[in-house]
C-alpha cells in the first residue's frame, strides 16, 4: 500500500477523463501531456488496488 493519499490533481484528472471522454482530450483540457494523464491514473490505480480506469479504456479505447 502507498504511504500517502492521492493528490487532488489525480482525482481532477480522473474527472476530466470521464467528462471529456478520452485520455488525450483530458490532457489537452488540463494543459498536460497524455503521458502525464496516464501516470496520474496509474497512481490512482495503485492506491485503489485495482484498475480504476479500465472501464474507460475498454469502452472508449486507451489513447
Amino acid at each position: 500500500m502507498l504511504n500517502s493519499w492521492p493528490l487532488a490533481k489525480d482525482l481532477q484528472v480522473l474527472v476530466e477523463i470521464v467528462h471529456s471522454g478520452s485520455f488525450s482530450a483530458a490532457a489537452a483540457t488540463l494543459g498536460q501531456t497524455p503521458a502525464f494523464v496516464t501516470k496520474r491514473i496509474q497512481i490512482l490505480e495503485k492506491y485503489a488496488g485495482n484498475n480504476a480506469a479500465e472501464p474507460l479504456r475498454s469502452r472508449r479505447g486507451a489513447d
